[in-house]
């Protein structure tokens, strides 16, 4: 399993969101594994669901920034999507958690015990990871 951590601060520029694109692009080119996830604070407030992208998978919502269309466009192109529904309390998702577009490893909600203090742009989350152990063969 290949797990990113992200944070890219608010107001940052496309310029970060590109080589943050391009290392992506690098590291999901060269992986072979079975399960991979993103995630972390985009700090994009203009990403609102995953749902603008068109069947060719192309971003055609003329009203995306630069950052967010950069961000779906990479991740659509290697087969990834955005599973986080949760909204912080202006309606915005700056949390993005980015998986492989079959996987069923992961869910999201909302964190009823946080370990940390939420806030008002950041509510606490929760992600269960589901994995499956190799099948183990008895020869005797």
């Amino acid at each position: 399993m290949l797990i990113g951590a992200v944070f890219i601060p608010p107001k940052s520029g496309i310029e970060k969101y590109i080589r943050h694109c391009i290392s992506v692009d690098e590291a999901l080119s060269k992986s072979t594994f079975s399960e991979v996830v993103i995630l972390g604070d985009y700090n994009l407030p203009s990403f609102n669901s995953w749902e603008i992208l068109e069947g060719d998978g192309f971003v055609n919502d003329i009203s995306l920034t630069l950052e967010t269309r950069s961000l779906l466009e990479t991740f659509s192109f290697h087969g990834m999507v955005q599973i986080n529904k949760v909204h912080n309390n202006f309606g915005k998702m700056l949390d993005l958690i980015f998986v492989r577009s079959e996987s069923n490893a992961f869910k999201v909600s909302q964190d009823d015990l946080p370990m940390v203090e939420c806030d008002a742009y950041h509510p606490c989350i929760s992600i269960q990871v589901f994995l499956m152990g190799p099948n183990l063969i008895n020869f005797s």
